[in-house]
């Protein structure tokens, strides 16, 4: 009985010794930045200071892999500017939240959709659509809800069913299919015509957000839960998952993309996050699976919403 007690003490003992060997802390992640020479800034913030499994459970993108570069594809780009942020057009809605749920896929897509609304109605002094993420993480099937989802299975369901407003289906950070939403939902749900896939390189993905924001997936490593600004490169920590964002912007001189992020206004830079052009040729993989929308939203659509809030003209 003894021995048996000593063995399971040893087993014990060995995964208390690997978890600590793995696990990173905040004061070896900011020794990496400066040995590397990053350009970021790593602190306590909301998301960091969440259990683990918790901070886990907030990554919960399948990266797919279906956009790799066109190597052989001789492309002739337009002159882009070396900057270009959509905010200062008035054209991305509000940092969310997604809360306890890996629902990032489906906030990276809202966005984009959000977006497109703004843009093709382009008229001033009315509001930023606020339409509905849980109506895919309750009923997009072929994903799976807060436990993660794929950027072509959104992109086909937003091209089937759409989403509606938020009130018509607004969000619990869970995967619950219930209550069901409005009675209104088909005639207000908003779709998109057709979509495709982004090359992962850099000045395909800057030709592709010079159209539109863009949503896209990558890896997410431990370090990247302090980020709290500056532009980041991964430096230090273990692999957590995949994760979903919207991309607004580039910055040729600080050689970095501008991107929305979903973890509500207090992570990062107000909700945003810098990342560093690099990161996409590395174990990041950033703007995998990039999604490149095309819809006509009807004017219409804007009788539909509550007077809550106003964007600026672009």
């Amino acid at each position: 009985m003894k021995l048996k007690w000593m063995v399971l003490m040893v087993v014990l003992c060995g995964i208390v010794m690997v978890g600590s060997a793995n696990a990173v802390s905040l004061e070896e992640i900011q020794a990496a930045i400066h040995q590397k020479g990053a350009a970021w800034t790593a602190g306590e913030n909301e998301i960091w200071n969440k259990p683990t499994s918790e901070r886990q459970g907030l990554v919960g993108t399948i990266l797919q892999r279906k956009n790799l570069p066109a190597f052989s594809t001789q492309k002739s780009f337009q002159t882009l500017p070396p900057s270009f942020d959509w905010r200062n057009s008035g054209v991305v809605t509000p940092v969310k939240n997604q809360g306890a749920c890996g629902s990032c896929w489906a906030f990276a897509s809202v966005g984009e959709l959000e977006s497109l609304a703004v843009m093709n109605v382009g008229s001033v002094g009315q509001e930023y659509p606020d339409l509905s993420e849980q109506f895919l993480v309750s009923y997009n099937l072929s994903n799976k809800g807060c436990r993660g989802g794929a950027m072509d299975r959104a992109a086909e369901f937003l091209k089937q069913f759409g989403t509606p407003f938020e009130a018509c289906k607004p969000y619990t950070a869970t995967s619950k299919k219930l209550p069901l939403p409005c009675s209104t939902w088909k005639e207000e749900a908003e779709t998109i015509e057709s979509w495709s896939y982004v090359p992962r390189t850099v000045e395909d993905l800057k030709a592709a957000v010079y159209q539109q924001p863009i949503a896209t997936a990558y890896l997410v490593y431990t370090d990247f839960y302090s980020y709290t600004g500056g532009v980041y490169e991964h430096v230090s920590g273990e692999l957590e998952g995949g994760h979903a964002v919207l991309v607004v912007g580039w910055d040729d001189a600080n050689q970095c993309f501008i991107v929305k992020n979903s973890w509500g206004a207090d992570w990062g830079e107000q909700g945003y996050f810098r990342i560093a052009y690099s990161q996409m040729a590395n174990e990041v993989e950033f703007g995998t699976d990039s999604v490149l929308y095309k819809s006509e939203i009807p004017s219409w659509i804007w009788l539909l919403m509550p007077s809550t809030r106003g964007w600026t003209d672009f």
